[in-house]
C-alpha cells in the first residue's frame, strides 16, 4: 500500500517498485483523501481515506483497507502521517503489516525543522542562523539579528512538506515586476506579510538566515549493516519538486547526513536537504523521514533506495552495487489519458 496517491512523487514510487532488481511482482494499492487523483490509475487498486487530522477515522479506514487487501507493506508518502503511524505501529503489526518508516524514535525530531536544527547544532553539523518565533515581535527581532532588512531571511513552519509554509522575506522586492513577470507561485514577500499572519493567530515560525547557494536533496537507505547516501544537486525546482537533478559525491553532505542519521536512529528510506552558504559550504535545511518525491532518481544511479527499504522490511539481503555518480534525472510534463477503453500512462 502506498498512501498519498495524489502526491507528485507517486509515479516515481510506483516505477521504483516495478523496476526492482529482483524482478519481483507487486500488487500496489493506493490511498488518498481525494477520490480523483492520478495514483488511482497507476495502482492496481485504490481507496479513499479520511485526512490524517481526523485521526480515529483515518486509522480505522487505513486498517480496514489493509485487512481487505491483505497488505504486507505500507509506504507512507505524507509527512503529516508519520508520527501518527509511528505511534500506532502495534495496530498494524497485529495485522501483519510492516511500515516503511524511518524509525519510530527519530521521526518526531526529524519531522520538526526547528528541533532538527537544534540537534544538528549540538552535533556540529552546519545549521546556519535560526530561531523559533511565537510572536511577531520575536520574529522581527530574530530577522534583524540575521541581517534583515539589508539581507533576505527565510520563514518556514516547523512541520510541513513541499513548499507549504515557506516564504523568503526581501525588502528589496519589486512587487510590480513580480506581478508582471512571475507566475503566482513566488515565495518572496515583505515583512508586513507576517505581521498580518501573527495578528490572525499564527502560532509559531522558524526564521533562518538566507542561503544563496545551490540546493541539494540526499536520498538515503540505512540499516544496521548498510548505508547508502546519495546527494544530488537540484538544478531546477518547481513548486518544491526537483525537475532536473544530478548526483554529486559531496563528502561534507555525506558526512553530515551520516552523523544525523545515526543520532536520530533513522532507518529504511529517508532524506535530508542542504543548501550552500556564501562560501559554498553546505548547511542543513530539513529532513524528510519518508520516501522523498524524487527518490526514484536513485534508481538511475544504480541504487533503488525504495526497494532497498522493502528488502529490509522483508529481512532479505540488500544488494548494493557501485553508485553511478554521473546519473541525472529530468522531469517533464506527462499524464494519464482516460477514455472508455481504460487509461494509459504517457
Amino acid at each position: 500500500m502506498v498512501t498519498g496517491a495524489g502526491a507528485p512523487g507517486i509515479a516515481g514510487t510506483v516505477y521504483s517498485l516495478w523496476q526492482n532488481y529482483d524482478g519481483r511482482h507487486f500488487r500496489i494499492v493506493g490511498t488518498d483523501m481525494k477520490d480523483d487523483v492520478i495514483g488511482r490509475f497507476l495502482c492496481d487498486a485504490f481507496y479513499t481515506i479520511p485526512p490524517v487530522a481526523e485521526r480515529s477515522e483515518y486509522l480505522a479506514r487505513l486498517l480496514e483497507v489493509c485487512a481487505v487487501e491483505r497488505v504486507a507493506i505500507l509506504i507512507p508518502q505524507n509527512t503529516a502521517e508519520l508520527e501518527v503511524l509511528a505511534e500506532e505501529l502495534p495496530a498494524f503489526e497485529d495485522l501483519g503489516v510492516k511500515l516503511l518508516l524511518a524509525g519510530v524514535k527519530g521521526i518526531k525530531s526529524a519531522n520538526n525543522k526547528y528541533e532538527l536544527l537544534r540537534v544538528a547544532q549540538r552535533l556540529g553539523v552546519a545549521a546556519g542562523n535560526f530561531a523559533l518565533a511565537r510572536s511577531f515581535d520575536s520574529f522581527l527581532e530574530a530577522a534583524k539579528s540575521f541581517g534583515w532588512p539589508h539581507k533576505r531571511v527565510v520563514a518556514k513552519l516547523p512541520v510541513s512538506n513541499g513548499m507549504r509554509g515557506l516564504r523568503i522575506i526581501d525588502e528589496g522586492l519589486d512587487e510590480l515586476s513580480l506581478f508582471l513577470m512571475e507566475k503566482p507561485t513566488a515565495v518572496f514577500v515583505k515583512m508586513d506579510y507576517f505581521r498580518a499572519l501573527f495578528d490572525r493567530g499564527l502560532a509559531e515560525l522558524v526564521v533562518c538566515g538566507f542561503l544563496p547557494g545551490d540546493e541539494y536533496s540526499v536520498d538515503i537507505f540505512r540499516n544496521k549493516e548498510v548505508s547508502v547516501i546519495l546527494p544530488r544537486k537540484r538544478l531546477a525546482i518547481r513548486s518544491g519538486i526537483s525537475f532536473d537533478t544530478v548526483f554529486e559525491q559531496n563528502r561534507d553532505i555525506i558526512n553530515f547526513s551520516a552523523t544525523l542519521s545515526e543520532e536520530l536512529e533513522l532507518v529504511n528510506c529517508f532524506g535530508f536537504q542542504f543548501k550552500l552558504d556564501e562560501e559554498g559550504a553546505p548547511v542543513l535545511l530539513e529532513c524528510n523521514p519518508r520516501v522523498q518525491g524524487t527518490m526514484v532518481a536513485s534508481l538511475f544511479a544504480n541504487q533503488n533506495i525504495i526497494y532497498h527499504g522493502i528488502k529490509n522490511l522483508l529481512g532479505e539481503q540488500i544488494k548494493v552495487p557501485e553508485t553511478d555518480w554521473n546519473a541525472r534525472f529530468m522531469r517533464y510534463w506527462g499524464g494519464v489519458g482516460i477514455n472508455e477503453k481504460g487509461s494509459i500512462w504517457v
